[in-house]
């Protein structure tokens, strides 16, 4: 062949003194036909093999039948016979029917769990548009367990990476995710309506040592 390597001809093996095409095509043919003979064999040999297998089966069935059958007529006979069918009938649509129910109820949870899947990921959604306009103060207002799984979004989503760094520059909240005293009493100056008039302190820059949790997740539960 024009992309074999020369160098490795020697290793060649002729198997079949061919001379041309046609006699290549002819050893081909010869050697398929002995492939199809042996497989023709092989299946006609497992055929009769199942075949013999169910004529045992039906003789062990017959000599288990006659202890039934025996000192009965030919119509006594063919009654139980038919009886025999009607019971091995009526217990292969019972497996049917148990079959299908397993498969309805299969399709019935996997249905429930896809909706629940998109439950969740539509509310995921709804938390990630809240998050793109959420202010550092009413993120810290939130309980820890919302928190925590803002936290677990904003490291995930690119989109988001403004609202991460909004809250992680408020000085509210600590390499961990927790709240700072500032983000405390932010908290609770929020929340104490007598003192909703008093001029909005302004937030408190970041210390020097702290470092910004959008390059290094280690939030909680994260």
């Amino acid at each position: 062949m024009p992309p074999a390597d020369r160098e490795r001809t020697h290793l060649n093996q002729v198997w079949r003194d061919v001379a041309n095409l046609d006699e290549l095509r002819t050893a081909i043919d010869q050697r398929l036909a002995l492939v199809n003979a042996g497989h023709d064999r092989r299946r006609a040999k497992e055929m009769e093999e199942t075949a013999r297998r169910h004529e045992e089966r039906y003789k062990a069935t017959s000599i288990e039948l006659t202890a039934f059958t025996e000192g009965l007529s030919a119509a006594q006979q063919a009654e139980l016979k038919q009886a025999a069918s009607r019971w091995r009938r009526e217990e292969e649509e019972r497996k049917r029917l148990e079959v299908e129910r397993l498969r309805q109820q299969r399709e019935k949870a996997e249905r429930e769990r896809k909706r629940k899947r998109e439950a969740l990921r539509e509310r995921e959604r709804a938390l990630v548009e809240r998050l793109k306009i959420a202010t550092p103060l009413a993120f810290a207002s939130a309980d820890v367990a919302t928190r925590r799984k803002c936290w677990q979004l904003m490291l995930g989503h690119d989109e988001l990476f403004e609202a991460l760094q909004r809250m992680d520059t408020s000085g509210f909240f600590d390499n961990a995710g927790y709240l700072r005293d500032a983000g405390r009493r932010a908290v609770v100056s929020a929340a104490d309506h007598t003192a909703s008039k008093s001029p909005r302190p302004r937030e408190p820059k970041a210390p020097a040592a702290h470092r910004p949790l959008y390059t290094e997740p280690r939030g909680p539960g994260m």
